[in-house]
Protein backbone atom coordinates (compact mmCIF):
# COMPACT_ATOMS: atom_id res chain seq x y z
CA UNK A 1 0.00 0.00 0.00
CA UNK A 2 2.89 2.50 0.66
CA UNK A 3 5.63 1.61 -1.69
CA UNK A 4 8.26 3.89 -0.17
CA UNK A 5 9.78 3.30 3.16
CA UNK A 6 9.67 7.06 4.02
CA UNK A 7 5.68 6.82 3.89
CA UNK A 8 5.46 3.26 5.86
CA UNK A 9 7.49 5.10 8.80
CA UNK A 10 5.44 7.96 8.46
CA UNK A 11 2.37 6.29 8.56
CA UNK A 12 3.36 3.88 11.80
CA UNK A 13 4.10 7.50 13.34
CA UNK A 14 1.35 9.02 13.02
CA UNK A 15 -0.60 5.48 14.01
CA UNK A 16 1.87 5.40 16.86
CA UNK A 17 0.80 8.74 18.27
CA UNK A 18 -2.77 8.26 17.66
CA UNK A 19 -2.72 5.01 19.85
CA UNK A 20 -0.98 6.74 22.58
CA UNK A 21 -1.88 10.28 22.56
CA UNK A 22 -4.70 9.64 25.25
CA UNK A 23 -2.02 8.36 27.50
CA UNK A 24 0.58 10.96 26.81
CA UNK A 25 -0.89 14.07 25.78
CA UNK A 26 -2.53 15.89 28.09
CA UNK A 27 -6.16 16.49 28.09
CA UNK A 28 -6.62 20.10 28.05
CA UNK A 29 -4.57 19.84 24.47
CA UNK A 30 -6.72 16.73 23.47
CA UNK A 31 -9.70 18.42 24.07
CA UNK A 32 -8.97 22.12 23.07
CA UNK A 33 -6.94 21.26 20.03
CA UNK A 34 -7.00 17.95 18.89
CA UNK A 35 -11.06 17.41 19.26
CA UNK A 36 -11.89 20.80 17.28
CA UNK A 37 -9.32 20.00 14.55
CA UNK A 38 -10.70 16.27 14.21
CA UNK A 39 -14.07 17.59 13.79
CA UNK A 40 -12.98 19.99 10.89
CA UNK A 41 -11.06 16.94 9.34
CA UNK A 42 -14.13 14.68 8.98
CA UNK A 43 -16.44 17.89 8.34
CA UNK A 44 -14.55 18.67 5.34
CA UNK A 45 -15.62 15.10 3.34
CA UNK A 46 -18.55 15.03 4.37
CA UNK A 47 -19.23 18.44 2.95
CA UNK A 48 -17.64 18.00 -0.30
CA UNK A 49 -19.63 14.78 -0.63
CA UNK A 50 -22.65 17.27 -0.16
CA UNK A 51 -21.59 19.99 -2.71
CA UNK A 52 -20.30 17.56 -5.37
CA UNK A 53 -17.79 18.47 -7.59
CA UNK A 54 -19.83 21.32 -8.92
CA UNK A 55 -20.45 23.23 -5.98
CA UNK A 56 -24.30 22.70 -6.28
CA UNK A 57 -26.08 21.00 -2.99
CA UNK A 58 -26.67 17.30 -3.46
CA UNK A 59 -30.32 17.41 -1.84
CA UNK A 60 -30.60 13.38 -1.89
CA UNK A 61 -27.32 12.86 0.11
CA UNK A 62 -28.62 15.86 2.51
CA UNK A 63 -31.63 14.05 3.09
CA UNK A 64 -30.22 10.74 3.79
CA UNK A 65 -27.30 12.01 5.90
CA UNK A 66 -30.08 13.52 8.09
CA UNK A 67 -32.38 10.28 8.44
CA UNK A 68 -29.35 8.84 10.27
CA UNK A 69 -29.37 11.82 12.35
CA UNK A 70 -32.42 12.09 13.33
CA UNK A 71 -32.48 7.81 13.98
CA UNK A 72 -29.39 8.94 16.06
CA UNK A 73 -30.90 11.29 18.22
CA UNK A 74 -34.16 9.25 18.85
CA UNK A 75 -31.38 6.59 20.06
CA UNK A 76 -29.80 8.25 22.17
CA UNK A 77 -32.76 9.52 23.75
CA UNK A 78 -33.84 6.32 24.55
CA UNK A 79 -30.84 5.34 26.58
CA UNK A 80 -29.80 2.61 23.97
CA UNK A 81 -26.09 1.42 25.05
CA UNK A 82 -23.68 3.70 23.71
CA UNK A 83 -22.49 2.13 20.62
CA UNK A 84 -26.05 1.49 19.26
CA UNK A 85 -27.43 4.68 18.37
CA UNK A 86 -23.99 4.89 15.88
CA UNK A 87 -24.76 1.87 14.09
CA UNK A 88 -28.73 2.30 14.29
CA UNK A 89 -28.11 5.75 12.35
CA UNK A 90 -26.00 4.27 9.98
CA UNK A 91 -28.32 0.98 9.66
CA UNK A 92 -31.45 3.43 9.21
CA UNK A 93 -29.73 5.54 6.59
CA UNK A 94 -28.44 2.53 4.36
CA UNK A 95 -31.76 1.55 4.29
CA UNK A 96 -34.13 4.27 3.30
CA UNK A 97 -30.90 5.64 0.87
CA UNK A 98 -31.38 2.30 -0.88
CA UNK A 99 -35.13 2.15 -0.60
CA UNK A 100 -35.29 5.67 -2.26
CA UNK A 101 -32.40 5.29 -4.37
CA UNK A 102 -33.91 1.86 -6.13
CA UNK A 103 -37.05 2.99 -6.39
CA UNK A 104 -35.61 5.95 -8.35
CA UNK A 105 -35.77 5.63 -12.58
CA UNK A 106 -32.29 6.27 -13.61
CA UNK A 107 -31.29 7.77 -16.79
CA UNK A 108 -29.19 5.07 -17.53
CA UNK A 109 -31.61 2.13 -17.53
CA UNK A 110 -33.29 3.47 -20.73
Amino acid sequence: MFPLAFDRGLVTVVLGFALLAPWVVPSLFLNSYLMPLMLWVTAAPGLNLLMGGAGQVHLGYGAVRGIGACAAGHAAATKFRSRSPLSLSGLAAAVIGTNRGASTPSSTTK
